[in-house]
């Protein structure tokens, strides 16, 4: 809210299995705001909002599921164009000699992403 001047956003995209998301995702939309749950649970969390919230703010809460190859192929253009900037996304870049680093990294919960470039001969 403070981003957006207390405007919010207009449409979120939930991609994380923490609970916190949901949370975080009511609190930021607009009145009029869309979510869209794109993950998947282990459990069963409580949705953090009331029935009147809901209605008031006239939010509107939906769910995806399914990914197709050409989801896929769509993603990796967009990044490679650099329409879309995922660099803050990435928490670490190693190489094969750092392979175990990395791995422990990975399994980390500090950690978002770990890449492991390599170069082809």
């Amino acid at each position: 809210m403070e981003i957006t001047e207390g405007k919010g956003v207009e449409a979120c995209v939930i991609t994380t299995p923490a609970h916190s998301a949901l949370g975080s995702a009511l609190g930021s939309l607009s009145k009029g705001g869309r979510i869209n749950i794109y993950t998947s649970y282990g459990d069963k969390p409580e949705f953090p909002v009331d029935a009147n919230t809901l209605h008031r703010n006239e939010y509107l809460i939906t769910g995806s599921e399914g990914r197709t190859e050409y989801d896929f192929y769509q993603a990796v253009r967009l990044i490679a164009f650099g329409t879309v900037n995922v660099t803050a996304l990435i928490s670490q870049t190693v190489g094969f000699d750092g392979l175990e680093e990395g791995i422990k990294a990975a399994m980390s919960s500090d950690t978002y992403r770990v890449l492991m470039e390599h170069e082809v001969n």
